[in-house]
């Protein structure tokens, strides 16, 4: 007996074709945005990436804990986390599951880019510019963490799991001074995250079958 799978979105077509296009115009936006937004402000998001080892293995190293709490966290019986695990196994098995390897990687770098470039790059590091001193640093960072946190708002629980997911990434980039790291961990947990999900559901179909 084989497990079906209902369409969980009120949307025709396939899932794969609407995570592309999602990740082209909702993430490449967000990257488009920001660089509008710094031209307006005359203030480059990009200003502080710097093409060297240094942020890949920040960015590469601080994937670890990201992952080893979302292990565990995956693991825990309590409600609101399972509630969450059922709404991303739905989500990422709709949108990835059809998705090739190279899809998945193009939509998990463009939605390190596209985020990392608007919360940290944009929202972070300008508002620490524009108010200046440790006051700017800290507006910078709480600012562009909430608003990450309440961007990905699918339920309560979630929005505040990612809220500190951004002050993680918005530390990451204070402790570097390079986007280039930040950008890199968002892209490899995604990433990570989705294929660790897919492979899941394909062992447990495989049993069921």
């Amino acid at each position: 007996m084989k497990e079906k799978w209902s369409n969980p979105f009120p949307i025709g077509g396939s899932g794969e074709q609407y995570a592309i296009l999602s990740a082209i115009y909702i993430e490449g936006g967000l990257a488009f945005f920001s660089l509008l937004a710094g031209w307006f402000f005359d203030f480059s998001p990009i200003r502080t990436i710097e093409w060297n080892l240094y942020p890949v293995v920040w960015g590469v190293g601080a994937t670890i804990p990201l992952l080893s709490l979302y292990v565990v966290l995956d693991r825990l019986p309590i409600a609101p986390f399972r509630k969450i695990r059922r709404l991303v196994k739905t989500f990422v098995h709709f949108f990835f599951r059809r998705c090739s390897f190279l899809q998945i990687v193009l939509i998990c770098t463009l939605a390190g880019l596209g985020e990392e470039m608007f919360f940290r790059g944009l929202l972070q590091d300008g508002l620490g510019t524009w108010i200046g001193g440790t006051t700017g640093i800290v507006v910078g960072v709480l600012v562009s963490a909430l608003i990450f946190g309440l961007a990905h708002w699918i339920t309560n629980t979630y929005a505040v799991l990612t809220f500190f997911m951004g002050l993680y990434f918005s530390l990451l980039f204070l402790a570097t001074g390079n986007l280039l790291a930040p950008i890199i961990a968002h892209a490899l947990y995604d990433y990570y995250v989705i294929r660790f999900l897919l492979l899941r559901s394909r062992k447990r179909r495989s049993k069921i079958d």
